[in-house]
């Protein structure tokens, strides 16, 4: 996967979604391998800091306040390919989220790492 096709792709989504906000930053990131890029994305998280824009808790607060509906549907279509409920969903992806501000932190980091996902699964396939 190129950064050529990662744009084609951004023409044909939404221009207010998480996944062209993900291919944007990946596009945006000089010097990478889109790949590496979102490999690393999907195996160590935002919470390894390796999303700048997304470190800092108010930058996670602005961007769920843009993408609220979209994270949402991202985590919908999740729990329905997995099954799992929505108490088990929160309890896995960060069991001691204590404020409203922290489990949207981790909502937004959840929904950037399974777009990251996605696209490499979707450019992984096509080769």
């Amino acid at each position: 996967m190129t950064k050529k096709h990662l744009r084609a792709l951004l023409k044909k989504c939404g221009p207010n979604t998480v996944q062209a906000w993900v291919i944007r930053w990946v596009c945006g990131s000089v010097g990478t391998n889109p790949i590496d890029l979102l490999t690393n994305l999907t195996h160590h998280g935002c919470i390894s800091g390796i999303v700048s824009d997304l470190i800092h808790t108010h930058d996670c607060l602005n961007f769920y306040a843009r993408f609220e509906a979209d994270i949402w549907e991202i985590i919908a279509q999740f729990l329905d390919s997995t099954g799992e409920t929505i108490g088990s969903f929160i309890d896995n992806i960060h069991p001691e989220i204590l404020d409203l501000d922290a489990l949207k932190t981790t909502l937004s980091w959840f929904a950037v790492e399974q777009t990251a996902a996605q696209l490499l699964e979707r450019f992984e396939g096509s080769n």
